[in-house]
């Protein structure tokens, strides 16, 4: 299988978390922070986009792997750092800031 990755982009901040949420469902440590089985997935999705659009989102980067160009999002990866910008948040007349 071919993974084709790129940047995503802040609407697809929910689905990024969706993604997350399901990989670290059993997580233990998670659960100890998101306890419960009932709507699990929904719970995490909400913490999770909530900590993509005010970390990686602001001052990173969150690259996603799909299977197909424009494809359904398959993996994610999210980057924060205090000197990374996300490409997708870099104001258009600093082109220093992107990277």
């Amino acid at each position: 299988m071919t993974l084709h990755i790129g940047l995503a982009s802040p609407s697809e901040a929910e689905v990024c978390a969706r993604v997350i949420s399901e990989a670290l469902r059993q997580d233990p440590v998670l659960h100890a922070v998101v306890p419960g089985e009932h709507e699990r997935i929904a719970r995490l999705t909400v913490l999770f986009t909530g900590v993509l659009r005010t970390g990686p989102f602001l001052n990173g980067v969150v690259d996603v792997a799909r299977a197909q160009p424009g494809g359904e999002i398959i993996g994610v990866a999210a980057w924060k750092g205090s000197e990374r910008r996300s490409r997708a948040y870099s104001p258009a007349s600093d082109s220093s800031s992107a990277r």
